[in-house]
């Protein structure tokens, strides 16, 4: 592939125009707005090159992968109207300089924590399937909704903890739910606790579980600074939107038989005003 400086910018310029943007659509803006067409396989190509250089990244978002520019300062002389007509030396002196920004910043990166600015949020959740717990039962074969000790059913922080580590990989963070703090869920009004049966390895078993409509309460605390694709509460709302359609994985036990779906249906900024209700 024959490199060619304008061509880069261009690519880089419509991402940030775009916010977040597919192949299809970076390929669409380019020839409409910059009477530019670039081959797929070219722009495969400038965006990986510049995925491995740190100022690009990418997340799979319902069914589709997207991109995005890294938190780099942008060159400002680096105008929409004026990509088209600048010589190739100055296109290549402008993304050189880019390159050294990003260089800089991924060492600035390296000092101090690497996850912080952590917002604590009180999250409200609505089971959308059964829920089954895992606990052991007064028999063989027979798994109880786990307790607290006043009797009241609740949900194990490890497994929203789980939920995290199935699912991030949608919006590409693997490492994000060894960042995340959280209290037991409670339920707001105390669930009637169903038994039902599901196959298992060898015959079934039976589970109490928790209906749909199930509303549960958990305290969670992200850090806003460290992930490349979770830096606001938005981004949070975002991502359990985008799990609660359709999960890698859902909560509780054996979920892949009994869904373990959930929404987030209300988030506040626990004492920093930084949430909203949705």
């Amino acid at each position: 592939m024959k490199y060619d400086p304008k061509e880069e910018i261009l690519v880089l310029q419509t991402i940030k125009i775009l916010g977040q943007a597919t192949s299809e659509e970076i390929e669409e803006y380019l020839k409409l707005k910059f009477e530019h067409e670039v081959g797929s396989e070219t722009l495969e190509r400038i965006v990986k090159r510049w995925e491995k250089r740190n100022v690009i990244t990418s997340c799979i978002f319902q069914n589709a992968r997207v991109y995005s520019l890294m938190d780099i300062p942008w060159l400002g002389r680096l105008q929409m109207m004026q990509v088209t007509g600048i010589p190739d030396m100055e296109a290549k002196k402008l993304l050189g300089e880019l390159e050294e920004q990003a260089k800089l910043q991924s060492a600035v990166g390296g000092k101090g924590p690497l996850y912080t600015d952590y917002v604590s949020l009180k999250c409200v959740f609505e089971t959308l399937d059964d829920v089954a717990g895992g606990d052991l039962g007064p028999k063989e074969r027979f798994l109880l909704f786990p307790k607290d000790r006043n009797g009241k059913p609740y949900i194990k922080p490890n497994w929203m903890r789980a939920f995290l580590r199935d699912n991030v990989r949608l919006i590409n963070e693997s490492s994000l739910f060894d960042y995340v703090a959280m209290s037991p869920g409670r339920f707001l009004e105390e669930p009637k606790l169903v038994v039902k049966k599901a196959r298992v390895k060898e015959g079934h078993c039976d589970y109490e579980t928790v209906p749909p409509g199930s509303k549960f309460e958990m305290t969670m605390r992200f850090p806003l600074k460290g992930f490349q694709n979770l830096r606001s509460v938005e981004d949070v709302k975002n991502f359990f939107s985008l799990v609660a359609e359709a999960p890698i994985s859902g909560i509780g036990a054996h979920s892949s038989n009994f869904g373990g779906r959930i929404a987030l249906i209300d988030i506040r900024g626990d004492q920093t005003g930084l949430a909203g209700t949705i």
